[in-house]
């Protein structure tokens, strides 16, 4: 088991890593169109990353804000603890409150 959680630890990371390349290149990619200046380019001293982390930051907002509507609207099953381990209660905490 420990094995399977290093190797999938290990691909998340590898595809992370595939993931940032991808949006890096599609960023530089998108803002030079048009003859425009891009935001990411050779020069880090010309580059315009703060708007490139501004966009970062914006994708992490729109994910926290899909994170808490799906939080919300999640329903808590209850665990029932005994003697031969947990089971699962079909009944949801909302039912038993009428």
């Amino acid at each position: 088991m420990k094995s399977l959680g290093t190797a999938c630890s290990t691909a998340s990371y590898g595809l992370g890593g595939f993931l940032s390349t991808f949006v890096i290149s599609a960023v530089a990619d998108i803002t030079q169109r048009h003859g425009r200046k891009g935001w990411i380019l050779d020069n880090v001293n010309v580059s315009r990353l703060d708007y490139y982390y501004a966009f970062i930051a914006i994708i992490s907002l729109f994910n926290f804000i899909c994170f808490v509507i799906v939080a919300k609207f999640f329903v808590y099953n209850d665990v029932e603890h005994n003697k031969s381990g947990l089971e699962m209660n079909t009944t949801s905490s909302q039912d038993k409150a009428h």
